[in-house]
């Protein structure tokens, strides 16, 4: 495959005044639906922290420490081969990321913890799947995040009417 010839795809990075609406709406929105509560949990997590997708959906409750105000990144959620690995993409990514335990972020991460435990509690994952014992899946991560996005005019999206899987 020649790379040459794809299209360039040019990112839209979202302004701070639409990042701060985003993230107003999905904190006031938080208790509606488990929907709107995991759009609340990535998009804070993205805000306050910027882990990659697959550091969030391997994100398990253990890992974080609120009294310390840290979160321990020892792996991340394999979606190919639909396992945690401790390896992550170089040596630099398995870090603690501190916040201010009486901080914003902290009464946010206490939410997420508080939620995920009694909502998914035999599950570990921060973020875990409505069944089972796995995080959310990446297609349905990727879902919540577009569906976030075109609820706030951020994005027009033309929805597949197929199912997932047969």
């Amino acid at each position: 495959l020649d790379s040459n010839l794809r299209d360039p795809v040019k990112a839209t990075v979202i302004n701070p005044t639409d990042a701060a609406k985003l993230l107003d709406y999905v904190w006031q929105h938080r208790e509606d639906d488990y929907k709107f509560s995991y759009a609340c949990m990535i998009f804070h997590i993205l805000f306050y922290f910027g882990f990659r997708r697959s550091e969030i959906l391997g994100l398990k409750k253990s890992q974080i420490n609120l009294t310390k105000g840290y979160v321990d990144i020892t792996g991340v959620w394999d979606a190919e081969n639909w396992t945690f690995r401790s390896e992550t993409k170089n040596k630099g990514s398995k870090r603690l990321v501190y916040f201010d335990p009486n901080g914003d972020a902290a009464k946010v991460i206490k939410w997420m913890l508080d939620y995920s435990y009694e909502n998914f509690p035999a599950s570990d994952y921060l973020i875990a799947a409505t069944r089972g014992k796995n995080p959310l899946s990446p297609f349905m991560f990727r879902k919540i995040v577009y569906a976030t996005y075109e609820i706030l005019g951020l994005a027009k999206i033309k929805w597949s009417k197929e199912k997932n899987s047969k």
